[in-house]
């Protein structure tokens, strides 16, 4: 069992190096492909093969599939629809990207490594300090399910919030919401969006807002940390507080 658990760890941790590699050196290919078509959108063939996983012709290697893919759905530049359980994407997939939005995506992640630093730093600096944070960071979850959601909602539907609407094959219904939170340090408290969660184990407490049910992801952007969230899936969170997968 033991071994199998480590399995699990090093595969995980290759679909991460994997998509690292993706935006590294394989986007830029299509990146250059697209803007030479003049197209708006553009489409990334991504296959599961017995194998391994293929983007196009490149060679990811033999990595979990349907992570991957949420990886891919925490883009902003992607306009697909965004499943939340990812095992149920086809295996053999063209992800559709809005072109802008996708360069933007790509000189994010370029300036992705200052946030890596600058998180590396923060939590060295939490170590430093008592262990009462861990005993803050736990009151801060039970207070984000009990009150923050509910403020956050709100809020969402009055519009201080960027949700994006994804419609179906029609053009017309609507399938779901895509809610983006920022998250931001401001004099040692961490903010998600406009709401104070206060003094907390930063890293602790972004691994619990990612492994929510309705969490798709992170986004890199320079200026900001966000997260993107099925908009319902926050609301049967807060109404059945079953906040873990």
């Amino acid at each position: 069992m033991e071994l199998l658990e480590k399995n699990h760890e090093l595969i995980s941790d290759g679909t991460y190096l994997a998509f690292l590699d993706f935006m590294a050196n394989i986007l830029p290919f299509y990146l250059e492909e697209a803007v030479k078509k003049t197209t708006k959108i553009t489409y990334i063939p991504i296959t599961e093969k017995k194998d391994g996983v293929y983007i196009g012709e490149h060679y990811l290697g033999k990595i979990y599939y349907s992570e991957f893919i949420s990886y891919i759905f925490g883009l902003r530049s992607f306009k697909g629809f965004k499943m939340l359980d990812t095992r149920n994407v086809s295996k053999d997939f063209l992800m559709p990207f809005d072109l802008d939005e996708l360069t933007k995506d790509y000189h994010r992640f370029e300036q992705m490594e200052e946030y890596l630093t600058f998180s590396q730093t923060l939590k060295s600096e939490i170590d430093k300090q008592d262990c009462s944070l861990a005993e803050l960071t736990e009151v801060a979850k039970e207070n984000f399910i009990k009150a923050a959601l509910k403020e956050i909602i709100e809020a969402a539907y009055n519009g201080k919030y960027n949700v994006t609407r994804v419609l179906d094959g029609s053009g017309v219904n609507m399938v779901t919401e895509i809610l983006y939170l920022s998250l931001e340090m401001r004099n040692d408290e961490l903010f998600i969006g406009e709401y104070n969660v206060g003094k907390v184990d930063v890293n602790d407490f972004i691994t619990f807002l990612i492994n929510l049910p309705c969490c798709y992801g992170k986004t890199d952007n320079p200026e900001e940390y966000e997260l993107s969230f099925d908009l319902r899936g926050l609301i049967e969170c807060f109404m059945s507080q079953g906040v873990t997968r």
